[in-house]
């Protein structure tokens, strides 16, 4: 039998929003093995070094990591700003020089 929509089978379980532990642990684990073996320096210098195509790549598979992905909902009701614009400005962007 399914579930209603909005209720589960355990209902005491772990609320929205709240990570899981393993998760946040394993964040805490891999960004501290990023702090001592990398500077903010060392990443930006390997960064310039990469050609803009590149830059962007990384750009983007950052942003997986980063931003949660948007809902059907959300991409519908953000008709305010054109995908070119925006895109346009991210482009600009990257071919800046990484602040030191």
């Amino acid at each position: 039998m399914a579930f209603k929509k909005g209720k589960s089978g355990n209902p005491a379980g772990r609320k929205t929003g709240i990570p899981n532990k393993t998760t946040k642990e394993w964040r805490v684990f891999l960004s501290s093995i990023l702090d001592e073996n990398f500077s903010n320096q060392d990443i930006a210098d390997c960064l310039l070094n990469l050609s803009p195509k590149q830059r962007i790549d990384v750009f983007f598979r950052l942003l997986d990591f980063l931003l949660a992905k948007p809902t059907i909902n959300e991409i519908e009701s953000d008709s305010s700003t054109k995908t070119s614009d925006l895109m346009a400005n991210i482009l600009a962007n990257m071919n800046k020089k990484i602040p030191t």
